[in-house]
């Protein structure tokens, strides 16, 4: 819940840090992608380090990162202090997965591993609810993240008191025989799949406020800010996204990851087309927040699948893809809008992911 806040909620803010700082939708898309790089940095770390330090170290050092990243947020007197803290913040999951991972493939079966992750993962959309209550009863984004950087010190806590000090297996009893990039197509159809929705999603979560930047609709007799509401039903969504665990048992990895790729472009597509049809907007959010924790969840799963041999390095190898396009994709968007518009870009990446369908689970 505590990267999902570091994560996700820059979006639902990002109309108000632009106003305050006269930023641009390039210069927005810039800082986003920057806040990917340090993901993308922080996770050739994790990988590297996970299994010789255990889980808990690096979980805290993801956590404390997430915590000092959001303090910079709240305090930011300046675009450059603004754009520190969202990168230090955007690094902290990349160090949080590849530990999560290796605790996950000892704790559980091999047939347990992605149910398992699918349910954790599924707590990002707390974070994204969280967040958006915040900001509908604060308002003031800087007081509202600093309330978002003491949940991270706490969450940090926990970590330090809750989780066993070597939750890894023993490094020197498992030898590194296995080439990350498998030969076979299955790890190319993975990897390139990852790297096609860290392009896509990243537009969603960085525009979406923007798509619907000063609309609000009345709700029980009180105007709400549509973005709010958009937040508060993605966050939702994609705690609904834990049901991803029942359906990979029952359907099986490709059959999920077909529907979590479909309803993804899907609802990036509807957001595009539906920009003045408030329901529609708030419909297609649903539908992104419950297929984007389904997508991700299915990409976890994937990979400890064929990387079975080396869970956090093949874990983190997949997201590590995901964050060389999620650098790529509010970068992109953010100088495609200023061209045709937020509403064409959506519709531009919606069928990007739906191109997705041809990097399936056992493709060859």
């Amino acid at each position: 819940m505590s990267f999902g806040i570091a994560r996700y909620g820059f979006g639902l803010f990002l109309p108000d840090m632009a106003a305050d700082f006269g930023l641009t939708n390039a210069e927005l898309g810039a800082i986003s992608s920057g806040a990917y790089l340090g993901y993308f940095a922080s996770s050739i770390v994790a990988m590297t380090l996970t299994v010789r330090t255990g889980a808990r170290i690096m979980l805290l050092t993801g956590l404390g990162l997430a915590t000092a990243g959001m303090i910079l947020i709240a305090t930011a007197k300046s675009a450059p202090m603004l754009v520190i803290g969202c990168v230090l913040a955007g690094a902290s999951p990349g160090l949080v997965f590849s530990p999560i991972s290796e605790a996950i493939s000892i704790l559980f079966g091999q047939d347990d591993q992605g149910p398992a992750f699918s349910t954790m993962n599924a707590g990002e959309g707390l974070g994204a609810v969280l967040s958006a209550v915040v900001f509908l009863l604060l308002v003031d984004w800087q007081t509202s993240w600093a309330l978002f950087a003491a949940l991270g010190l706490a969450s940090t806590l926990g970590v330090l008191f809750l989780v066993p000090g070597r939750a890894q297996r023993d490094a020197q009893s498992e030898p590194i025989t296995k080439m990350l990039w498998l030969p076979h197509g299955d790890a190319k159809a993975l990897l390139l799949g990852s790297f096609v929705l860290g392009v896509t999603t990243t537009v969603f979560w960085t525009f979406a406020g923007a798509l619907v930047d000063g609309q609000s609709m009345s709700i029980f007799g009180k105007m709400v800010q549509m973005r709010t509401l958009l937040w508060i039903i993605l966050g939702l969504a994609g705690t609904a996204g834990v049901v991803a665990a029942p359906l990979l048992r029952y359907l099986g990895l490709k059959s999920t990851y077909m529907l979590a790729i479909f309803a993804t472009g899907a609802a990036l597509c509807l957001s595009g087309l539906a920009t003045d049809t408030k329901t529609f907007v708030l419909m297609s959010g649903g539908v992104f927040g419950f297929a984007y924790i389904m997508a991700t969840s299915q990409l976890g799963a994937w990979a400890m699948t064929i990387y079975a041999a080396r869970p956090s390095s093949g874990f983190g190898l997949t997201f590590l893809i995901f964050s060389v396009g999620a650098v790529i994709g509010p970068i992109v968007a953010g100088s495609l809008a200023e061209q045709i518009g937020l509403g064409s870009t959506f519709i531009a990446a919606g069928l990007m992911t739906l191109g997705n369908l041809s990097c399936l689970p056992g493709s060859k």
